[in-house]
């Protein structure tokens, strides 16, 4: 054993003892004690508080998705979504399109295949608007807050797998 190492192994045994001479101290102290648990518990209490201020603001969000009667543009369905790709960015609106595209959920022209129609997930609006003197039609893909769930459960589900196959 070089000097150096037993230099470091008595310096080890000394932090060790001097450690565990604490620990030994601070266990018969009561007071100690009971500060430490007193300071852990006001951490602990802060800490439920945050969580519980967190989950109020999720249940609000999902009260007002869920019990809304009024319908949702595309970009306002992705925002109130807020699904993060693997990659940790937020899916927009084109990216949700493409992938209800892909899981036959929209038709190829962004219109709600007759199956999210019936199950009351999606609806159309049609409307006109005016575009240099004439009158011109549209017709806009608008989800319902019963297709916010199934949007949101089935993003969960595959948009990760979609996204990686791309």
């Amino acid at each position: 054993m070089t000097e150096k190492e037993f230099e470091r192994d008595m310096y080890e045994s000394q932090v060790a003892a001097a450690a565990e001479k604490r620990l030994e101290e601070f266990l018969n102290d009561d007071r100690a004690i009971a500060q430490h648990l007193a300071k852990r518990n006001a951490y602990l209490v802060q800490r439920v508080e945050e969580v519980e201020t967190e989950r109020d603001m999720i249940a609000e969000d999902l009260t007002r998705l869920t019990d809304s009667e009024g319908n949702y543009e595309m970009k306002d369905a992705a925002k109130l979504l807020k699904y993060k790709r693997a990659d940790g960015k937020q899916v927009g609106r084109t990216e949700l399109f493409a992938f209800l595209r892909a899981m036959q959920f929209l038709n190829r022209n962004n219109t709600p295949a007759q199956s999210a129609v019936d199950n009351g997930w999606c609806d159309e609006v049609t409307g006109t608007y005016v575009r240099k003197g004439v009158e011109q039609n549209y017709v806009k893909t608008v989800v319902t807050p019963k297709g916010l769930d199934r949007i949101r459960r089935l993003t969960e589900d595959a948009f990760d797998d979609w996204w990686e196959g791309r």
